[in-house]
């Protein structure tokens, strides 16, 4: 077996509640509700798919900012829009 064959199957191994994936997402606001609600779908699913976690178990949550909370690289994510 090779290395990615055995770390899919380590990955994919029955899991307690106890290892239950939390995802936290910082986003700047301004997407719809449908849109976020499209993005934690997705988050959910590829965490299902990636780690075997069962759906029930997986909590993901989103965190919004302004974008004048946010700066990168010297620069405000305001100034940039």
């Amino acid at each position: 077996m090779g290395h990615d064959e055995a770390l899919r199957a380590t990955l994919h191994q029955p899991i307690g509640r106890e290892a239950m994936p939390l995802i936290q997402v910082h986003l700047a606001a301004g997407r719809t509700d449908d849109q976020k609600k499209v993005l934690l779908a997705a988050i959910t699913d590829a965490v299902q798919r990636s780690v075997g976690a069962p759906v029930d178990s997986i909590r993901v949550w989103i965190t919004e900012f302004q974008p004048t909370e946010y700066m990168a690289g010297g620069t405000l994510l305001a100034d940039r829009e």
